[in-house]
């Protein structure tokens, strides 16, 4: 599928508590098959998803897809850009700004996203909110987490040494001279994340049942007692330092039984290339590598919906 620039692009800016703004970039299609929200990770703005001559969100549009991507607070064209004043965390993540975002969404399109595709941190944030609103669930035709994790596994003795070389010393230090964390400067994102996110961030990753620390919310105990979960579609990659095909097959497995598939990329696969955390997303390769098989994947599920309506539509009233 060739990518173009595209000319419709509307931008939005949703007031949050606090007096901020978060910033939400909205992509109509002319066909509009169904509606996606795009999500990015941790030290990341939604301009990963977007590429002058590539990017996702162009090629879901193309596709007929209508296209929502949001800069959490304090990212991207957000606003006020991250300091070391700013306060917010995940808590306020799933609690405060990704409802207000669905509420925009609703607004314009009279219905909440079909589909939900995170980057890395943002499935843990995805997955987070549905446990604590789980009435999305039925509105929901499929999640797509491309590189998420929330345990790693450092199975070689390099990567535990470099894992906590990097992050133990470095990454602290940064965070402790700039009080954020500067994601920019450090070549982990492209853009920054508060001390609080990355704080609670750490605790979701390093502890076994995971608990929000803000409200005690048990998001393990939450996924454990849920009756279904939507159709989930996880996306691997063996050059990924940041998710190992084994972290991501055991996000996958701790939310419970459910519809999920996993595909790993990579050449011993028979992909084009490896691909890196975000070159699963950027890497103009993947247009024509495994983001067709995404497509193909959404499309299925919207059918499996098509089909429940009709089936529920032919079965009639339940007499009384």
């Amino acid at each position: 599928m060739s990518q173009q620039i595209v000319s419709s692009y509307e931008s939005i800016l949703v007031p949050v508590p606090n007096g901020d703004q978060i910033h939400v970039a909205y992509l109509p299609s002319e066909k509009n098959i169904a509606t996606v929200l795009l999500l990015p990770g941790m030290a990341n703005n939604s301009s990963i998803f977007r590429e002058k001559d590539a990017g996702v969100a162009h090629f879901l549009q193309q596709a007929g897809f209508s296209v929502f991507l949001a800069d959490l607070r304090g990212k991207g064209s957000s606003w006020p850009p991250i300091n070391r004043y700013a306060t917010q965390g995940l808590n306020q993540v799933i609690n405060e700004d990704l409802p207000a975002i669905l509420r925009l969404i609703e607004k314009k399109m009279s219905t909440s996203p079909n589909f939900y595709l995170g980057q890395g941190a943002a499935g843990l944030l995805l997955t987070g909110f549905l446990s604590r609103k789980p009435e999305y669930i039925d509105r929901t035709d499929g999640l797509i987490y491309f590189g998420c994790r929330r345990t790693a596994h450092c199975n070689h003795w390099s990567r535990g040494l470099l894992w906590r070389w990097y992050w133990k010393y470095m990454v602290d230090w940064a965070v402790s001279m700039f009080g954020y964390l500067p994601g920019k400067i450090l070549k982990i994102g492209n853009d920054n994340e508060t001390l609080s996110t990355y704080q609670e961030y750490l605790d979701w990753c390093n502890d076994t049942d995971w608990v929000d620390g803000r409200d005690k919310f048990s998001y393990s105990d939450a996924l454990m007692e849920k009756s279904h979960w939507p159709a989930s579609l996880y996306f691997a990659s063996h050059a990924d330092h940041s998710a190992q095909p084994r972290d991501v097959s055991d996000f996958m497995r701790s939310l419970g039984p459910h519809d999920g598939r996993q595909v790993t990329l990579g050449k011993r696969q028979g992909n084009l290339r490896e691909y890196s955390h975000l070159g699963m997303l950027r890497h103009p390769d993947s247009l024509r590598d495994h983001l067709p098989l995404m497509l193909e994947w959404m499309t299925q599920q919207l059918d499996r919906r098509s089909q429940r309506v009709m089936a529920s539509r032919q079965q009639g009233p339940i007499p009384a």
